[in-house]
Parts: C-alpha cells; sequence; structure tokens
C-alpha cells in the first residue's frame, strides 16, 4: 500500500491464496534442486542431438528431461510433502474460507482436541500420498533417467 497498489480483495483468505502462497514457499526449493541436476548435464548431448536434426523442442523432450528427470522427481518429493501438511500459510493467507487439509487435521490435534479423528485423517494422508507416489513411480522409466541403482535387468 506504501507503493500505491490497493490488496487485491478478491484473492484475500481463499484458497488460491493459500496456493499462491505455497508456490512462493516452495518453488525456490524444486528450481534449486532442478539446477543442481542441470549442473551434472553433458551439454554435449544435446549438441549432437541437433546435428542428428532434432529440434531444440524434441532435444529437450528426448535427452535432457529423461536425464534429468530423476532430480525433478526428487524436488517434487521433496515439496509434496510439506505442502500436503502445510499449516500456516493456510492459516494466514487462506483465513477461515482457505483451509486445506494439513489445516483441518492440525485443528482436531489442537483446538477441538479429538486425537482420534486427527490420527486417522494423518493415516488417510500417509496412504494417499504413498498412493500418489506410486502411482508417479509406475509411471517413470528410471533406466532412462540415467539412473544406475537399480542393478542389471
Amino acid at each position: 500500500m506504501a507503493l500505491g497498489s490497493a490488496p487485491l480483495r478478491f484473492i484475500m483468505y481463499t484458497n488460491v491464496a493459500s496456493a499462491i502462497g505455497l508456490v512462493y514457499l516452495y518453488l525456490p526449493i524444486v528450481v534449486t534442486v532442478i539446477y543442481l541436476s542441470l549442473l551434472n548435464f553433458d551439454a554435449r548431448l544435446i549438441d549432437a542431438a541437433k546435428i542428428f536434426g532434432a529440434s531444440p523442442l524434441r532435444a529437450f523432450v528426448e535427452v535432457t528431461w529423461p536425464l534429468n528427470l530423476f532430480g525433478t522427481l526428487i524436488g517434487f518429493a521433496l515439496c509434496f510433502i510439506p505442502c500436503l501438511s502445510a499449516t500456516l500459510a493456510p492459516r494466514f493467507l487462506g483465513g477461515p474460507n482457505g483451509t486445506l487439509y494439513g489445516m483441518a487435521m492440525a485443528q482436531q490435534f489442537g483446538e477441538s482436541g479429538t486425537w482420534a479423528l486427527g490420527a486417522a485423517m494423518g493415516v488417510v494422508l500417509f496412504l494417499t500420498s504413498i498412493v500418489a507416489v506410486l502411482l508417479v513411480g509406475m509411471r517413470v522409466n528410471l533406466r532412462r533417467t540415467g539412473f544406475t541403482g537399480l542393478g542389471r535387468g
């Protein structure tokens, strides 16, 4: 407001505000992990793909992306779990209308004192996150990412 702009009232205390806050909090972590993954990437592979006629988009999709997919998955995993259980960002940005799952689970333990419901919500959150990770893991071909920890197959 000191710069002359009014607050965005249509976005205040909504789930959209909570989502923007979570992206703002965790995007630097994802960008840093992907950057560190790209530091070890050999750029000569892209040059070879271009020499053999690949467009820049095709070279990215077929060379850069698969070889750096493991680092990208690690970055998103490092942000997926904290975003599921986030309590402070939805409390301050979402207000009473912006309750997310983690905030509702924290209220069960703290304010309302129903520990059994909070524990059940935690188990549901855990199982849902495991299923999501397994579904993503089944779709990723780790051999194509340059991951060598699987042994001979």
